[in-house]
């Protein structure tokens, strides 16, 4: 059994997350806090940290959460932008990418992109990881509690 801290535990891909890490010792933490057990901003590397001090030792985390902010490319703000690359891939541990870096839609470039810068860091630090530790890129496509949000 391993120690799991799911971060983004309360958002859809959390739960989902969470449904398949049944057999582990589960540490969950999100933005809000509610009905976890810890609450952490990914935006701020000092809240990442004192959430790790706080959880204990662990083996794995599992960053689900991002805020994504969709605009036409032309009329999206340098805030949008940064709101979508600070919560998914520079704030934390970025292993969930998703499905926008390989298939395109209108409105979601900043996504695509931060995804896509995601799944290259990966395949990059990999052969950087020290100790044989092992990291990978998730890159789900929409999961099926959240297809009501993107019709």
């Amino acid at each position: 059994m391993k120690r799991v801290i799911v971060i983004g535990a309360s958002g859809k891909i959390g739960k989902a997350a969470l449904s398949g890490l049944g057999h582990h010792d589960i540490v969950t933490a999100s933005g809000s806090g509610k009905g976890c057990d810890y609450q952490v901003d990914i935006g701020n590397p000092e809240s990442i940290g004192d959430l790790f001090k706080r959880a204990g030792p662990f083996d794995a985390v599992v960053n689900t959460a991002g805020v994504c902010e969709y605009a036409d490319f032309a009329e999206m703000t340098e805030q949008q932008w940064m709101t979508t690359v600070m919560s998914k891939m520079i704030g934390s541990f970025s292993l969930i990418s998703g499905i926008l870096s390989s298939k395109a839609i209108p409105m979601a470039i900043a996504d695509a992109t931060t995804s896509g810068a995601i799944d290259t860091f990966v395949k990059c630090v990999a052969y950087e990881m020290p100790r044989g530790i092992r990291i990978n890129a998730i890159n789900p496509t929409v999961i099926d509690e959240a297809w009501p949000e993107h019709k």
